[in-house]
């Protein structure tokens, strides 16, 4: 059983692989575990594969307890059994397990015993009692990596910084179970707020159709398209028309994929080099 790893080291292992190698290494996805999931540097980030301790097939149980857990959180917040992921057919379940503090999806707590499906192809934010994280379906992960390790090989700018080299330490037996990395500042909620209204939800909805309408129509004199991430610190090129002629169509279908996390998108005309904000979250 694979503990949480750092979220560059992650990208360096995967930044090639395609969504069937990922579906295949991690079925249930991965969360991205940080002190702030929403403010975290990719250098602060780690990455927690959901795979169960025995390397078996089967659901994976999050919680306080490391005899009855597969992945092990700290905080008093906690439950000693808090929540599990698992899969009904090809689709990823979060589900409750009587916790005390609850089982958030974004604003949405979730009932106890009630299985709530996660997209494969998208990112949700899960609170875990006081937790956070970011859960990334394996489509959504092999995109999110797949635009990085571009932005890196196309744009020495953007390039993830290198990962320094561990020192030498005597080997020791693996760890039983994976445990959360703990920070010495308490997780705070910042962004956790009340559910949406229908009409707030409405006019959301409307703004990213229109967001997506003028990437289309841009498209064609655009000679990037970058966004924002929630939990990154730097842009990401998902489109450059240097390197990726005809490849709107991908980028369009990453972009739904990343749209829990997207703050913001522009488009960088070619003739006039000027950035457009075509979608900001407010």
């Amino acid at each position: 059983m694979p503990g949480p790893i750092k979220f560059l080291e992650f990208l360096e292992r995967h930044g090639s692989d395609d969504a069937a190698a990922l579906a295949a290494a991690y079925p249930m996805g991965c969360l991205l575990a940080a002190a702030n999931p929403t403010r975290s540097s990719q250098k602060a980030a780690h990455v927690v594969p959901l795979l169960r301790n025995d390397g078996k097939p089967g659901r994976v149980v999050i919680g306080r307890d490391p005899a009855a857990c597969d992945v092990v959180c700290g905080s008093p917040s906690v439950s000693r059994r808090h929540a599990c992921f698992g899969l009904e057919g090809d689709r990823i379940v979060l589900t409750d397990l009587g916790s005390q503090t609850g089982t958030h999806v974004g604003a949405q707590r979730l009932e106890a015993t009630q299985p709530v499906t996660l997209p494969s192809g998208a990112i949700s934010e899960l609170w875990i009692g006081e937790e956070g994280f970011y859960h990334f379906g394996p489509s959504a992960l092999a995109a999110y990596l797949r635009h990085l390790a571009s932005a890196s090989r196309g744009s020495p700018r953007q390039a993830p910084a290198p990962i320094p080299a561990e020192p030498a330490q005597t080997p020791v037996a693996p760890a039983p179970t994976a445990r959360v990395p703990k920070s010495n500042a308490t997780t705070q909620r910042v962004a956790r707020v009340a559910a949406p209204t229908p009409e707030e939800e409405a006019a959301r909805e409307a703004a990213w159709r229109k967001a997506m309408a003028a990437v289309v129509q841009l498209g064609p004199t655009a000679s990037t398209v970058e966004v924002d991430l929630a939990l990154d610190d730097r842009p990401i090129t998902i489109f450059d028309a240097e390197h990726e002629a005809g490849g709107l169509p991908q980028a369009l279908r990453a972009l739904e994929g990343l749209r829990a996390g997207v703050r913001r998108i522009r488009v960088t005309l070619r003739r006039t080099k000027f950035p457009i904000v075509v979608y900001e979250r407010k």
